[in-house]
């Protein structure tokens, strides 16, 4: 038996009603606070003591879910983990929503087709202390807990019904159990005990599986009877027939209720849907969504459960179906809402082959090395009406954590529009799955992100609508980028060509050669000058000091200059003859480029010049437009004043 359940059995005699009833608060982040019985408890004595939970341990459990709808989606984790075991569908529903004036609460349904809990395992679910889902690498839980956690978090008491079907030489057997906060609370119990019952599928029928004595197994039925929404034991396997071959049926009641008195909730404000009240839900972004199609998740998902169901899993199998309400679920990815997407590698460290590579030794958890995240990013197809919309979707083990994680939190209106998508295995999720751990390996990945999310921003966000400072006039992206001060550069991009005007070095000591003296010296050299007056000249200038010269050069030119300076070095003739003519052939090459060079700066000048013109010629023309403007308007106020002047004298006669 469970260490922290105590016994699956209930001793002592059932309370009645009117001995149990108290008003307790039915709001949950209250539900934690009632008095309970201070008197010392006789303990068992000899063997060795179990740890007891007190009944409060399930509300402060709980308390690690902010949100029901994270509750929720615990619960469909477990559902969705069943595919492995046969699992077709998941069934979300609500019970006794028309039967509130009945003097019957609303409950919530949860219900699948996977293998079902034995009476071991549904034990285990219900106790603490157990998990085996560590255990499997395709499971999405972890530590066994999220059923407490989520079932707590959405009411008071759960029931649950399960069914296994007969293989490996065991049994059919049916469960149920009841995990009841209210029953716990009521009776003022100190540690934490579930009544549970099993049963044997037989040929003729359902019969009792006793783990212990008779009267125990009596007691229990008594107990789930009496503690829940079903008074009668044909009631009770009425719900057992509902699942079929194989199963579990979830039943949540007590359903927690917000300060207003309402329940958290709200089942009428759409009969296929399940959403919350209250602050998640925002007037304004209820009324974007009629609008903005493309962005309708982002402004529903908190509060509407159909909308975050459906980006809750990155991948659905094919053949799994979630049924809300009635109404199956469909799947979104959100990569088809993006435009202008681009896909982008992050690995959060070196790979296993970059290690071998360095020498370094190989430990158990290498797989996690090679481990790396496809970032798919674009702007949502809304983009271009401004939506205040952005963030990442992330997802680890296929389940989404992180939802429109926004990593940009600029004060303007940089990043809106930008969404991304990805799988993130390397970082550890929090225990309600809303969220990650700390670590330096998520801070890394928030770093990366959010260079990514700027450079796309910087490179794109002039394609939707906004103003871009790193686009020239031509709708093209500069080559200054947002990086680099624009004060540091004086890049221009004139008729396909990239002009550089390169400053004057403060550090260089060679003297600064004009360009006019160096073509008339490179000619009087092709005219035949001697090879001592050649020694006297000066020699020829480098791809630095054409830069530090201050003189515009093609960007080819300039690495043209260099590889001629390294071939110069490289070639040391024998002789002055040979050195005259090699010399006279790099001036030669070097007279044609500088030429060459002139002319493209000549016809960038010019076409500025055009420009030029053409601002002035736009000028004077708004000038003359707006002198003929004044003048009209002059006239007007004239004829206006005559007219008045007219209309004065009219009356003056009358």
């Amino acid at each position: 038996m469970s260490p922290s359940l105590q016994s699956s059995c209930v001793s002592g005699v059932i309370p009645k009603s009117s001995q149990v009833h108290k008003s307790h608060s039915r709001q949950f982040w209250k539900a934690g606070d009632y008095q309970v019985d201070s008197a010392e408890k006789s303990l068992p004595v000899g063997g060795i003591e179990h740890i007891r939970i007190h009944p409060k341990f399930l509300h402060s459990n709980a308390t690690s879910h902010k949100w029901a709808l994270g509750a929720i989606a615990e619960l469909l984790d477990n559902a969705l983990d069943e595919v492995s075991n046969g699992a077709t569908f998941v069934k979300i529903d609500a019970l006794n929503v028309d039967s509130v004036g009945d003097g019957k609460s609303p409950m919530l349904l949860f219900q699948d087709n996977g293998g079902g809990m034995n009476p071991d395992s549904l034990r285990h679910c219900m106790s603490f202390g157990y998990s085996v889902k560590s255990k499997k690498a395709n499971t999405i839980g972890q530590y066994g807990n999220g059923f407490k956690t989520s079932t707590m978090r959405l009411g008071a008491d759960v029931i649950v019904f399960s069914r296994t079907p007969a293989k490996e030489a065991r049994v059919a057997t049916c469960s149920i159990g009841l995990l009841s906060y209210t029953f716990l609370r009521d009776t003022d119990r100190q540690d934490i005990i579930v009544p549970m019952v099993d049963f044997e599928v037989q040929s003729n029928g359902l019969q009792k599986l006793l783990r212990s004595h008779i009267n125990d197994w009596d007691k229990n039925m008594e107990t789930i009877k009496r503690w829940s929404p079903f008074s009668t034991e044909s009631e009770l396997l009425e719900q057992l027939k509902f699942i079929g071959q194989q199963g579990t049926r979830i039943i949540v009641y007590n359903l927690w209720e917000n300060d207003e008195g309402e329940l958290e909730l709200d089942f009428h404000m759409d009969s296929h849907d399940i959403q919350l009240r209250g602050v998640n839900k925002d007037a304004g972004k209820i009324m974007q969504s009629d609008h903005l199609p493309y962005s309708k998740h982002f402004l529903s998902y908190r509060y509407s459960l159909r909308s975050y169901a459906s980006i809750l899993y990155l991948r659905l199998p094919s053949l799994f179906k979630i049924i809300l309400r009635g109404v199956e679920v469909r799947h979104h990815c959100l990569v088809n809402e993006m435009m202008i997407v681009e896909k982008h590698t992050y690995k959060p460290l070196k790979s296993t082959g970059e290690m071998l590579s360095d020498g370094k030794a190989i430990d158990e958890s290498q797989h996690i090395l090679d481990m790396k995240a496809v970032v798919t990013l674009g702007f949502v197809k809304d983009a271009k009406e401004h939506p205040n919309i952005q963030g990442f979707n992330v997802y680890h083990k296929n389940r989404l954590i992180k939802p429109f994680w926004q990593v940009w939190n600029s004060s303007g209106s940089h990043g809106r529009g930008i969404i991304g998508v990805l799988e993130a295995n390397f970082v550890e999720p929090a225990h309600d799955k809303q969220g990650f751990e700390r670590t330096s390996v998520l801070a890394r990945l928030e770093a990366r992100l959010l260079k990514m999310q700027k450079d796309y921003w910087f490179s794109h966000c002039h394609k939707v609508g906004y103003y871009n400072h790193y686009v020239n006039k031509n709708g093209r992206p500069s080559l200054i980028g947002p990086s680099i001060p624009k004060n540091k550069s004086n890049l221009h991009r004139q008729n396909g060509l990239v002009l550089k005007a390169f400053p004057r070095s403060s550090r260089s000591r060679t003297r600064r050669l004009p360009a006019k003296k160096f073509q008339k010296d490179a000619c009087r050299l092709t005219h035949g000058e001697s090879a001592q007056q050649l020694r006297e000249m000066p020699r020829s200038i480098s791809c630095t000091e054409v830069q530090d010269g201050g003189i515009i050069v093609a960007e080819n030119t300039c690495k043209d200059l260099a590889i001629g300076d390294a071939q110069q070095q490289k070639a040391h003739p024998s002789n002055s003859r040979e050195r005259y003519e090699f010399l006279k052939t790099e001036f030669r090459r070097l007279q044609q480029d500088l030429f060459g060079a002139q002319k493209q700066m000549e016809a960038a000048l010019e076409e500025r010049n055009t420009l030029k013109r053409e601002l002035e010629d736009e000028r004077s023309h708004g000038m003359e437009s707006d002198t003929e403007l004044r003048k009209k308007l002059k006239e007007a106020v004239m004829r206006v004043k005559k007219l008045e002047a007219e209309n004065m004298r009219l009356k003056s006669s009358q």
